[in-house]
């Protein structure tokens, strides 16, 4: 950890310098990151002052709604942040500062210094750049420490920055930045930061209209996955970032009038529509209280595609989480460049149906290494020696921990040179010579989330696994239950519970909370983190993600003791 620390000053130290040459006239060095180099020049083409002592004040609305609905979020997190010294800046889209809440009074007295008040101009053009105007371009979120800062004011400030989005409309609200000075602690500081804006922008849906609220929840539903879908009502548009890219203005025009006309007829049946040449939209209703409020529009570019059932019945690839996605598209580069890949994971996670799908439809062949000791090991590792000798195929070999020692190395001279995929699953230390195979395949190796990391895809996997996508609704208790409990089993356990729940419930009325497993059932009204808790969880989770699962990684970019990682992982049942 000190280690870690030191070579961050060290950073910050040589960043300093490079300052002091840029303001002095010189060209910054060749190691100083682009991005910052350009932010320091744009901040000084529109009028920042480095030396500026103070920041200009303009007149702000403190009753917005914005300010609103941020204000319970952070007096919260400012409860739970009694003991330590960090604030909270909310500001409009404008960047300028709405209202402000503090800690402790060092921070208090830290926000006066660096003439942190409510109505101050943050823009880049006046403060240069920050944790606020950052964001307010096309960065989602972004953390400034010190001398990264062109102003001088800021040389002792850290300053981290999240969008916050209007959920209606999709539109940029304003951001929320949580500021500390240089000596304090700050490695949670980006989760939490990311953690608060996503609850202020919860406290936004609900505070608007209740057909403003059905028009978003239909969008959220659709779009988590990344698909392209458009919401509307002819006056009221969310579009989701795929959709985007795919549609013209003229595009938009049509859904619009499509949608309008729809509503106004409150015609109940989804039809099809041509937009243009190899681009069509497949629109559905949107119901509030009996009555049409909206169509919701899922967008297609590829030919041949039947739109409605790709609306209706999504596969997986398009529900998947970002985390799956990732690590899916990692593993085809990887197969398409000749790489051996190593899928790792919990049991369950789904190892063998993507290294099938990497095969490729009766493109490879697939090994279970369970049945080395069944089916005798000659007779196996002939078996292996067939279906790498098939020219073009992809050789599957899953559940590799199950292989013998005697067999590994075996399979490491015949998997020489041939394109294989390898699933894994740490049960034990391996010996030496399984660990050669699996060092072999480290360039190649992937890490699938967890199903609990997936949580928000439960609904659109269990259709998935239902009898030709028949699977029954879901109360929100029964699906809060489903999301919030820890699936040991994985998709396994889930494709094991939805055919009970399929088999119970017959008719078409949703699966209510009661008619869940009694384990399952209990995680309705589980302990609800704290957001420091809930940062420290995301913090965790992304080094988990971001090193494949490797743990001594994760802990030496998370700046802690193994054993600490490990004591964290236990807590929150990761």
């Amino acid at each position: 950890m000190v280690e870690c620390l030191r070579s961050a000053d060290d950073e910050l130290a040589r960043i300093r310098r490079y300052r002091e040459s840029f303001l002095a006239g010189d060209e910054p060095g060749t190691e100083l990151p682009d991005q910052l180099s350009a932010a320091w020049r744009r901040a000084l083409f529109l009028g920042a002052r480095p030396d500026r002592d103070s920041l200009p004040v303009v007149e702000v609305r403190p009753d917005s709604p914005l300010v609103a609905a941020a204000s319970p979020v952070l007096a919260r997190l400012m409860d739970q942040l009694a003991e330590t010294e960090v604030s909270a800046v909310l500001s409009d889209a404008q960047a300028r500062i709405l209202r402000c809440w503090s800690a402790g009074w060092r921070i208090n007295a830290h926000l006066e210094r660096i003439q942190t008040r409510p109505g101050a101009d943050l823009s880049e053009g006046t403060a240069g750049n920050n944790g606020i105007n950052e964001v307010l371009g096309n960065k989602r979120r972004g953390l400034i420490e010190g001398p990264q800062h062109i102003l001088g004011l800021y040389q002792q400030t850290v300053c981290t920055g999240a969008q916050l989005r209007n959920p209606v409309t999709g539109q940029i609200a304003g951001a929320i930045s949580l500021v500390c000075d240089l000596d304090s602690p700050r490695h949670l500081l980006t989760a939490l930061t990311d953690s608060t804006a996503t609850a202020i922008e919860t406290e936004l849906l609900r505070a608007a209209a209740p057909r403003e609220r059905v028009l978003a929840d239909a969008y959220t539903e659709n779009a988590a996955s990344g698909e392209a879908i458009v919401v509307l009502d002819g006056h009221t548009r969310i579009t989701s970032p795929a959709a985007a890219s795919v549609l013209t203005e003229q595009d938009i025009n049509l859904l619009q009038a499509a949608a309008a006309e729809a509503t106004r007829q409150s015609c109940p049946r989804a039809r099809e529509l041509a937009l243009r040449d190899g681009v069509h939209a497949y629109l559905r209703p949107i119901w509030q209280s009996g009555e049409m409020c909206g169509v919701s529009a899922a967008v297609r570019q590829e030919t041949g595609a039947s739109p409605e059932r790709a609306h209706r019945a999504p596969t997986r690839a398009r529900d998947a989480s970002s985390a799956w996605r990732e690590a899916a598209s990692s593993a085809h580069r990887l197969t398409r460049d000749g790489i051996p890949v190593l899928l790792v994971g919990e049991p369950g996670t789904g190892k063998t149906t993507l290294g099938t799908a990497l095969a490729g439809a009766g493109g490879g062949h697939v090994l279970d290494a369970r049945l080395v000791a069944a089916d005798g090991e000659q007779a196996w590792l002939a078996r292996l020696r067939e279906a790498i000798g098939d020219p073009g195929s992809v050789v599957v070999l899953s559940h590799v921990e199950a292989l013998p020692e005697t067999s590994a190395d075996a399979v490491l001279a015949l998997l020489s040179g041939s394109r294989f995929v390898a699933t894994y699953t740490a049960r034990r230390q391996p010996g030496l010579a399984l660990g050669a195979l699996l060092d072999y395949c480290a360039t190649g190796r992937v890490w699938l989330p967890p199903l609990r990391d997936r949580a928000a895809e439960i609904p659109g996997l269990m259709r998935e696994f239902a009898p030709d996508g028949a699977a029954p609704g879901l109360t929100l208790q029964a699906q809060q239950a489903l999301q919030h409990y820890r699936w040991p089993g994985n998709l396994t356990e889930l494709r094991q519970v939805t055919s009970r729940l399929v088999a119970q419930q017959p008719t078409e009325r949703p699966i209510e909370l009661g008619q869940l497993p009694d384990e399952i059932s209990q995680c309705a009204r589980g302990r609800t983190l704290s957001a420091m808790e809930s940062a420290e969880y995301a913090t965790i989770r992304e080094a988990l993600r971001r090193h494949n699962g490797n743990r001594l990684q994760a802990a030496k970019s998370l700046g802690i003791a193994r054993a600490t990682l490990y004591r964290k992982l236990k807590q929150y049942s990761l």
